[in-house]
């Protein structure tokens, strides 16, 4: 889930602000699928829309629950992104 909240609506440069919470994990077969066995995270982001470049976008995430096949994955993470993914369409 994201929401998003716009700090300028300016058409040379449109910026958003953002926060959101993720929920996820893959399964090897229907028999072992459990909606309920997922691992969260949530952090904060920009995206700047400039009609020359595209959607850019900076994130910060965290993780709020182990890995147990990465057990020494960091629990932070910042992302950048060029361009908009397919759930943003």
């Amino acid at each position: 889930m994201e929401l998003r909240y716009p700090v300028t609506l300016n058409p040379s440069a449109t910026v958003f602000g953002l926060a959101f919470m993720d929920a996820g994990n893959t399964w090897t077969s229907f028999k072992t699928f459990n909606p309920f066995d997922v691992y969260r995270s949530a952090g904060v982001g920009v995206r700047v829309f400039l009609p020359m470049f595209g959607l850019l976008g900076l994130d910060w995430g965290y993780r709020f629950d182990d890995v147990p096949t990465a057990p020494f994955m960091q629990r932070s993470q910042v992302h950048f992104t060029i361009g908009m993914n397919l759930g943003e369409l």
